[in-house]
């Protein structure tokens, strides 16, 4: 991927934006996203799969008499019947005054976020790593609990490059390009057949010469929750302060809390600080 499907991106949104507007819109924005994949998977302790794909998916959000409409569709073929079904679905939604695009606002320019050896990492190369990988986690141990043992249920690399374009009817412009690597592992600990609580963890790189270390370092916290999670006893209720560990504390945050400050709850009035600005 290069500035050149950038270029054609770019070319596919305004041409959205164009048949939104000829269909009705008083405004319009598309969004295209191209998005080539690699995985492999790993089940049960095993390799069980690889693949790849590639997919352009192109969405357009119109407004019409303060009503908004959105679709998406991944056959630009169908453009024209799109637009006409994006404008025909904002008619039919309740109006609300506040509806309406961004202006278009000055961004700032980024690093590149493409690395040039992310295209070495093939099927081939992901399967090396993550067998390693795999292999690594399985022989770790507790020193507290010698018996214990690891269950991987899912453990997955993936390579993924993005290329992301956004075109308004209010001037907004911008193409962006990004691509990474990563690993993620789900699984349990085992004790005397007694299985422990579930526990994830994954990371991404955008070198790939970092990939494997950043994994094992991952997948070595991974193993330490499990086993934190066997041998369990009963403890005595209390009143007091807690530890609440860093992933339970951040879906919390970002699931739930960042949910409830979202502009729409809060316009609504389903979000528990409406009304409460500078509380």
């Amino acid at each position: 991927m290069d500035n050149g499907l950038e270029r054609e991106l770019l070319g596919l949104a305004t041409a959205g934006v164009d048949a939104a507007l000829a269909a009705g819109a008083d405004q319009a924005e598309a969004y295209v996203s191209a998005t080539r994949q690699l995985k492999v998977a790993f089940a049960k302790n095993d390799i069980d799969s690889v693949g790849s794909n590639r997919e352009t998916t192109l969405g357009i959000r119109v407004i019409k008499d303060h009503r908004l409409g959105f679709v998406t569709t991944n056959n630009p073929a169908t453009l024209q019947d799109t637009a006409k079904n994006v404008v025909a679905m904002a008619k039919a939604s309740p109006p609300d005054e506040m509806n309406g695009l961004p202006q278009p606002q000055v961004v700032p320019e980024t690093a590149a976020l493409v690395h040039p050896d992310l295209a070495s990492l093939d099927a081939e190369s992901l399967a090396k790593i993550g067998s390693e990988a795999l292999a690594m986690v399985l022989g770790l141990r507790d020193p507290r609990l010698p018996d214990a043992r690891l269950t991987i249920d899912m453990m997955g690399l993936e390579v993924s490059d993005k290329t992301h374009a956004v075109v308004s009817s209010t001037g907004v412009r911008q193409a962006h390009r990004s691509a990474a690597a990563s690993g993620d592992i789900f699984g349990m600990g085992i004790l005397d057949a007694v299985p422990g609580s579930f526990s994830y963890d994954g990371d991404a790189v955008r070198d790939p010469a970092k990939l494997a270390v950043t994994l094992d370092r991952a997948f070595r916290r991974f193993a330490k929750k499990c086993f934190g999670a066997l041998g369990a006893t009963a403890g005595d209720s209390f009143r007091g302060p807690i530890l609440i560990p860093a992933d339970a504390l951040g879906e919390f945050l970002v699931g739930h809390l960042a949910q409830a400050l979202s502009a729409d709850s809060v316009r609504q009035g389903t979000s528990p600080f409406a009304g409460r600005l500078g509380q």
